[in-house]
Formats: C-alpha cells, sequence, structure tokens
C-alpha cells in the first residue's frame, strides 16, 4: 500500500461526514418501451458530494467530485487496514486527508482503477468513524460553506 498526503484545509482535527450525495439525473429504460427519467440534481455536473465539518476551525466544507469512477464509504472496521499501513510507516500523524493506492480495494476492483484516469490514487476522506474513499481523475473541488456556531444549553 502506498500513502501520500492530499493537503486540505481540513486535514487536522476532529472531522465529521454531515452529508453525502451521489449521482445526477437517472434514467431507465425498459425493453417494452416503458422509460423512467428522474431529475436529482442538486449540483449540476458533480457525481458526488461530501459535506464536513471541521471542529477546530467550526467550518463547513462541501466537496465536489467530477468523472467518478467508484466510490465507498466505510466505518471504522474497513479503516483496519489503513490504520496498520500507517503504523507500519510511522505514520501517525492523523491527517484526515489523504491519497491512497495498491490497497485491498484496487486488488478487488482493478477495472474501476484501470479506467479511473489517477494512475490508481484515490482520495481519502477520514474521520474517527468512518471513511469515504474516492476514485476520479483529480482533487475534487472543495467549497467553505462557513462557519457553524455552537450552540449553549
Amino acid at each position: 500500500m502506498k500513502i501520500g498526503r492530499w493537503q486540505t484545509p481540513f486535514e487536522q482535527g476532529d472531522l465529521f461526514i454531515t452529508g453525502l450525495f451521489w449521482g445526477g439525473d437517472f434514467m431507465l429504460q425498459l425493453p417494452g418501451g416503458k422509460r423512467y427519467q428522474i431529475k436529482n440534481t442538486p449540483h449540476p455536473g458533480v457525481d458526488l458530494s461530501l459535506e464536513l465539518f471541521h471542529l477546530p476551525s467550526e467550518g463547513r466544507y462541501r466537496l465536489h467530485y467530477h468523472s467518478v469512477t467508484a466510490f465507498r464509504m466505510l466505518d471504522e472496521h474497513g479503516l483496519l487496514e489503513l490504520w496498520q499501513a500507517l503504523s507500519e510507516l510511522g505514520d501517525e500523524q492523523g491527517y484526515n486527508s489523504r491519497l491512497i493506492k495498491d490497497h485491498a480495494w484496487s486488488q478487488e476492483s482493478p477495472i474501476s482503477f484501470f479506467h479511473g484516469h489517477s494512475e490508481g490514487w484515490s482520495h481519502l476522506i477520514c474521520t474517527g468513524d468512518e471513511c469515504v474513499e474516492v476514485l476520479c481523475p483529480g482533487a475534487p473541488e472543495i467549497i467553505y460553506l462557513g462557519k457553524c456556531a455552537a450552540m449553549e444549553d
């Protein structure tokens, strides 16, 4: 497994995934001529949107991924391979955003990685509880949505 750094404004500190939206317009055409079309595009031209809350800065971010070949969301059990590799590399910095390649998913889904046009690298967002890994040609667009102020009891 190879791990690279992906610099983002939220790469260190507690990070939370607050939303995930996959897909755009959907069309299904059946052999008998029946057709279904569903308009479902909150972010035109975007395959995958991910929303994050970064606790140290109280910042909210939206990531727009384009031309997504594949993605997956894992809970902490799926992160064991990554955590073990980081420990072996002596890299326990706790970065939330990373690049990753030559790992189990790339071996399980070689066709997706072959067509990913990213030289086998995927973009990984990790929190304390889950991660989202996306295979696409380039880094997502990162949009700062502003601060989320704490509410007092």
